[in-house]
């Protein structure tokens, strides 16, 4: 009897390690193949911009980093994408003249390349477009402490952050809605000039955030895309 009970319990432990492998696998090839909102593939993520000597040429280390064979776009970051900072967000999406709650929501800070790198698309309005709009401009921290009225820029935000603002399935609304954002105590005025795809940078468990886009022209992070680069290429970004 006892024979049998040993035997029928090495079958049913058995039968449950192969039940939580399968479940395993499946939950990988999941994880694996989802769609995160952006083309995961062949992106290579270059750390220290910020570094003393390439801080102040980093204009030029990406005009050389678009000439090597395979590179198909680039852009700066001044944090991962995946980061917990947040600024705090106050917004009135109606325009009216009233008290809001403030909000705590996720930012990044992008450059005139995110989109193409990251290969993302608007679905309502436009992008940063620098050379063409004034107010697609860096938010320069300083100059707005000096003179009030350069309190002012255009951003971008995500559809999951349209939908937070009351807009819905309608990502079209949003556009040139005004909301108030801060940096430090300095209150910005934010027109919403275009919405982009909802992109999934952190775990699966966790539902798409709302997200808010600010201009940068520099940044912490260079984040190339490339299409098949040659191993001697990867090496020299790498700095290998």
């Amino acid at each position: 009897m006892m024979r049998k009970v040993l035997v029928l319990f090495e079958f049913a432990i058995s039968i449950l390690l192969i039940i939580c492998s399968l479940i395993i696998y499946s939950q990988r090839q999941y994880a694996m193949k989802m769609d995160v909102g952006y083309d995961k593939d062949h992106i290579l993520l270059l750390h220290g911009m910020n570094r003393k000597g390439v801080a102040e040429r980093q204009q030029l280390l990406q005009d050389e980093v678009k000439k090597l064979p395979g590179i198909v776009a680039s852009t700066y970051l001044k944090r991962l994408p995946a980061t917990d900072r947040v600024f705090e967000l106050g917004f009135n999406p109606r325009g009216e003249e009233q008290d809001v709650p403030m909000e705590r929501v996720h930012f990044n800070m992008i450059d005139e390349g995110f989109l193409e790198t990251f290969s993302m698309d608007v679905i309502a309005g436009r992008y940063f477009q620098p050379k063409t709009y004034g107010l697609d401009r860096a938010v320069d921290y300083p100059e707005m402490q000096k003179d009030p009225s350069k309190r002012v820029a255009n951003i971008v935000i995500n559809q999951a952050a349209s939908e937070k603002l009351g807009f819905g399935n309608v990502p079209q609304a949003a556009v040139s809605k005004q909301l108030d954002y801060f940096i430090g105590d300095l209150k910005v005025k934010g027109t919403i000039i275009g919405v982009v795809e909802n992109i999934n940078y952190r775990t699966i468990r966790q539902e798409v955030q709302p997200d808010f886009y600010l201009f940068v022209d520099d940044g912490m992070y260079l984040v190339v895309r490339n299409v098949a680069l040659p191993h001697e290429d990867a090496a020299i970004l790498s700095g290998r």
